[in-house]
């Protein structure tokens, strides 16, 4: 072996490795193209790379460790192409273009680099594939600089990096290695090039190198496998050492005459000897690597249309695919799973600079229309016809239109949901522009077209110049305030670049031309007087234009690297683009330009990746999309990340993330959420208490700190432990809370058990401990008897129950005093009680229990309602009627005015907790006042008929409301394992401002009390909002929606509603009514952790 230095550009870097904190995951798959995907030897680890990030993923539980990002400098050479681990696992490679970077798996960081290649575009130097070893604690990796080809060696030990072999590139034109593969005994190195017939064998020790035509691996017994391609077929040959043959198969199929040269990956399975050649496309070609038998054409398991293969352990295969770019796992030629979540990659995004809503458009070819609420984003997806190109929102926000790829142009209506695709005078449309009313503009090379809102074809048109370069140029449109002017701009071939746009501007009433000029300018937009316009343009120029007459006002010129978008804000007199200090490097930082002065007045850092798209909002605020997988909401006040946003692919589903750690969600977004210590995997729930802010984006786009200041996210403490111990007769079993993926089962042979839960604190204490059965709290009623004990743990408790038939699924968590909860053990017991001699005993009936509460007369008159017992007598005949062929028997419980005093409800609820059985149905039904406290521990209260003053009476409150704390308790003691709470409770409208200081805090309140009890709770108002009440009505419009859903129009395919489809109709409709009877949308809050469960059959 040479042991000469690498006699290249070769820079070291020196890394230190970040303390660790609990960090939330929302586990996204890269917007780019996955390169390569490695398993550890141990098998615990997936890695893989896309762009310039290395993502570890646990194997077992499919989540996502952690994001590595490994710039170099420049978007031309920053790709991680290929990857591989050592021997011993504790280290991984990743190479690039022109990087070596060394890993520490255990850190998940990077602990050495080299720089072989400066940071620049240069097709003639390259990196390629890199391999570990066999049996030594050594990395090889290929590199080239034309023709001349070498195998460098990395000592991991000894953090060293030399030449192994030097030789000439054995074909014409080099090519980068796309595999390296050892022999056995370590000794041979063969190089397989991309898009080449040509391959080399290095023999490491003796540092040789000769040329092996068409070969393509080293299979694990030794042979080697060659490939030739002639007359649209692909002949596979299998020999030794010696050049023995061991078998030739041909292989033809109508797919592989359309393949290019791009061979793709290879990967072996030693357990069933079988081998997996991917190629382009969705094919691959696999059979018996030994014998040859079976060796044939198959498609990929589901399709995958990516190039990487990788094998997990035995018939366990990884695949990658394209759109989106994700891993899966497949089993017998069936993908099994996906790895990560499904969010939405977005790739364009125009914003109402005057409103909250914007319009994203996504690699996976949606198109949605989004208004930010107190409550969170409201989504609709207006254009289900493919990929967007170039966007426009209108002024208001109303409407929407696109360009497409395929030379298509969309317009869509977001209010009416109508969507109409153009006939289109001019081909290869390149922008398109909207004013107010939804008039549209499409500009083309072959001229623009303008089109009435809604019409599919143009009323009047003017021809352009048809630059031959114009699909390279960046075009734009624009419409004046008023909606009389349009500008757009068209191109000519000139010497000169900076003089090549034309920029026109048309009278939209005649389509005539009022004006041209040659003006630098990519992106434009009118000042609000419509006299002036501002353009940024790629050339760095900011330039002020009349709008009469299109002449200059005034020009600045930046030399700094900033690249204007279109982006103003509704003023006009700021503008966005993002950095680009030199040739090549990415553009994460966001510029916001004065458009008067031409200077940078803020700098917004924090996408990792570059920033596809900016967009002013209303209020100061501004909206970005990068290839990070994130929006972010900046706040232009501070100049400060106000909050990071995530959205799902095919779905409403949506995350915010403020930079505290504190979060909301969707229900079905939080269950791919989850927090990682290092290689530890946190479930949410742990976290969920101290940093679950219902309405959190409410608060974040009024500057309000919120109902509580969470911990940092640093100074979280270690969370307990919790395990079950179950016993009946002679059983006795312990179920830790080990993390693993499959749950203890039981077979029980008596239905009276007892679950003893033991927690110790680890440091922090054990607060309270919990119980779920079958999803709901378990409590201290009359046959679930909880006894204390003592014992070397920090707490234990005795559960005494009965099991219900079938299998009963208990959850145990323990809390310490910040809230954070262990995570849970769990254990599932089945119970077949003996067979009844007949018919189902009377215990075994389902009841449904309905308490319903309304009052419109308060015994402090300023409080009283309108409506609230029409709304309960409303909800209590829809559930009756509902239900009664899913119930055997219903048991009703009324309470209104007079009679809603504190001991009165808790009266009710007591009688349910003594009648109730498991399997029955509770439904509680409150129409009147709620509050939040505001006392050093403050608490959501409902307030009964002899609560006299709300605000400022904490100790009446207390006295004679009801507070959350005794919800959960009354709750818990309720046997009744399917249970919903509906609150239309109102407030107070003489004192808005305090209530939107407590809005916030009760939904906390209300969610923990859902998240805590396993239970349902639908309430009418979200933060800041007030319940509304409307005479042509009859019924408050909560309430009125909600029997519009009971009485069968919220139904599934099976029409019934179920307690999760009521909430979907609810979160709909109740904006939509209030909206347009008030003009103020009204957002419910649902939160529900418990069974779903029919409510009404149609």
């Amino acid at each position: 072996m040479t042991r000469s230095l690498l006699l290249l550009c070769l820079l070291f870097m020196g890394f230190t490795l970040p303390a660790q904190s609990p960090e939330l995951v929302i586990p996204g798959n890269p917007p780019y193209q996955i390169r390569d995907v490695e398993v550890s030897p141990d098998g615990q680890l997936v890695v893989s790379s896309s762009g310039a990030q290395v993502r570890f993923w646990d194997y077992a539980s499919g989540k996502l460790l952690r994001t590595l990002r490994i710039p170099n400098g420049s978007v031309f050479t920053d790709n991680i192409n290929h990857l591989a681990f050592s021997n011993d696992g504790q280290y991984l490679a990743a190479v690039s273009e022109n990087t070596f970077s060394l890993l520490s798996v255990a850190d998940m960081a990077v602990v050495d680099q080299r720089e072989i290649y400066p940071a620049k575009l240069d097709r003639t130097r390259f990196l390629g594939d890199v391999t570990a070893h066999p049996s030594r604690n050594e990395f090889y990796f290929f590199l080239a600089g034309g023709k001349e080809c070498q195998i460098a060696m990395y000592k991991i030990g000894e953090r060293a990096l030399f030449t192994n072999t030097k030789y000439t590139y054995p074909g014409e034109e080099p090519s980068p290695a796309k595999r390296l593969s050892f022999t056995p005994d370590g000794r041979q190195l063969l190089v397989t090039y991309l898009a080449r017939r040509e391959a080399s064998i290095v023999d490491i020790y003796a540092a040789t190198a000769s040329a092996l035509p068409g070969g393509q691996a080293i299979l694990p017994d030794g042979n080697f496998l060659y490939e030739d391609r002639q007359d649209g077929a692909i002949t596979l040959t299998v020999a030794k050492t010696d050049g023995q043959l061991v078998w030739r198969k041909r292989i033809t199929h109508p797919d592989i005459k359309k393949l290019g040269k791009l061979y793709q990956n290879f990967v072996a399975d030693a357990g069933q000897e079988t081998f997996y050649y991917g190629l382009e496309g969705e094919g691959m070609i696999s059979g018996n690597y030994r014998t040859g038998a079976g060796v044939a054409y198959v498609t990929k398991p589901g399709g995958s249309s990516n190039s990487v293969l990788q094998l997990y352990r035995s018939g366990k295969l990884l695949v990658t695919n394209r759109d989106p770019n994700r891993i899966a796992e497949a089993r017998n030629g069936q993908v099994f799973r996906h790895f990560g979540a499904p969010l939405l990659s977005v790739s364009d995004l125009r914003t109402t600079p005057d409103g909250l809503q914007f319009a994203m458009g996504s690699r996976s070819g949606e198109i949605r229309h989004v208004r930010l609420t107190d409550r969170g984003p409201r989504q609709a997806i207006i254009s289900p016809v493919g990929k967007s190109e170039h966007l426009a929102i209108s002024r208001g926000g109303r409407y929407v239109a696109s360009s497409h790829p395929d030379g298509r142009v969309s317009w869509s209506d977001a209010q009416t949901g109508s969507t109409v695709m153009v006939t289109l005078a001019y081909p290869e449309p390149r922008a398109v522009g909207l004013d107010e009313q939804g008039n549209m503009l499409v500009a083309s090379p072959g001229g623009v077209a303008y089109y009435p809102a809604g019409s599919t074809r143009a009323s009047w048109t003017v021809k352009g110049n048809d630059y031959p370069k114009a699909f390279a140029e960046h075009w734009f449109v624009a419409f004046s305030p008023d909606g009389r002017q349009v500008l757009s701009n068209d191109f000519v071939e000139v010497d000169n670049p900076g003089q090549a746009t034309v920029l026109t501007a048309y009278d939209t009433r005649q389509g005539k031309v009022q004006w041209r000029s040659r003006i630098p300018c990519g992106t434009f937009q009118y000042r609000p007087d419509g006299k002036t316009v501002i353009g940024g343009s790629f050339l760095k120029d900011v330039v002020t234009i009349n709008a009469r007459d299109g002449k200059v006002i005034r020009t600045y010129t930046r030399r700094d690297g900033t690249h204007f978008e279109a982006a103003f804000n509704a003023a006009g007199d700021k503008l966005t683009g993002q950095e680009r200090p030199t040739e090549g490097s990415t553009d994460e930082t966001i510029t916001v330009v004065g458009a008067a002065s031409g200077q940078i007045e803020q700098r917004l850092a924090g996408h990792q990746g570059t920033v596809n798209a900016t967009g002013f909002l209303d209020g100061d605020f501004l909206l970005s999309a990068g290839f990070d997988n994130t929006v972010r909401l900046w706040d232009l006040r501070s100049g400060r990340e106000a909050a990071k946003l995530f959205f799902f692919d095919d779905r409403g589903d949506w995350v915010i993330i403020t930079p505290d750690g504190r979060f909301d969600a969707t229900p079905e977004a939080m269950k791919y959420m989850y927090y990682t210590l290092g290689k530890e995997i946190l479930p949410l729930e742990q976290l969920y208490a101290g940093f679950f802010t219902p309405g959190l984006l409410g608060a974040v786009l009024s500057r309000s700190e919120g109902p509580v200041r969470p911990l940092s996210i640093g100074q979280v403490e270690n969370p307990p432990s919790v395990s079950i111990r179950y016993s009946s007769g002679t059983r006795n079993l312990i179920v830790e809370d080990d993390q693993t993926e499959e749950i203890t089962k039981v077979l029980a042979q008596a239905q009276d058990a007892v679950l003893t839960l033991s927690a110790v604190g680890n440091g922090g204490g054990v607060a309270d401990l919990r119980l779920y059965h079958n999803g709901k709290l378990v409590g201290s009623g009359a046959r679930n008897l909880i006894v204390e004990s003592d014992s070397e743990a920090d707490l234990e408790r005795d559960y005494r129950l009965q099991l219900l038939a079938g299998e009963n699924h208990f959850r145990a968590v323990a809390i310490n005093g910040q809230g954070t909860e262990s995570a849970p053990a769990e254990l599932i017991v089945s119970f077949q009680p003996p067979k009844p001699a007949a018919g189902p005993a009377a215990e075994d009936v389902i009841t449904l229990h309905l308490l319903t509460v309304g009052i419109n007369q308060y015994k402090n008159p300023r409080y009283n309602l309108n409506y609230a017992e029409a709304d309960a007598a409303g909800l209590e005949a829809a559930l009756l009627s509902g239900m009664g062929g899913i119930v055997g028997q219903t048991k009703v419980y009324s309470v209104r005015n007079q009679a809603a005093k504190r001991e009165d409800i808790l009266t009710a609820l007591q009688q349910v907790t003594a009648a109730a059985k498991p399997q029955d149905v509770f439904v509680f039904y409150y129409a009147g006042h709620g509050t939040m406290s505001e006392g050093a521990e403050p608490d959501f209260f409902l307030v009964p008929h002899d609560v006299t003053q709300i605000y400022g009476n904490e100790t009446g409150l207390a006295q004679r409301g009801i507070s959350a704390t005794e919800l959960r308790t009354l709750a818990a003691a309720i046997p009744a394992q399917k249970q919903l709470y509906i609150l239309d409770a109102c407030q107070s409208a003489g004192l808005a401002s305090s209530f939107a200081r407590r809005g916030a805090a009760e939904e906390r309140a209300i969610a923990q009390l859902a998240r805590s009890t396993g239970t349902h709770w639908l309430t009418a108002s979200g933060s800041t909002q007030f319940a509304s009440e409307f005479d042509e009505l009859g019924h408050g419009a909560f309430t009125f929606v909600l029997l519009q859903g009971l009485s069968g129009k919220a139904a599934g395919s099976d029409r019934r509603v179920s307690v999760n489809e009521l909430k979907a109709y609810l979160d709909a409709e109740v904006p939509e009514l209030t909206q347009r009877t008030n003009g103020v949308p009204q957002y419910p809050a649902s939160f529900g952790f418990g069974q779903d469960f029919p409510l009404s059959v149609h």
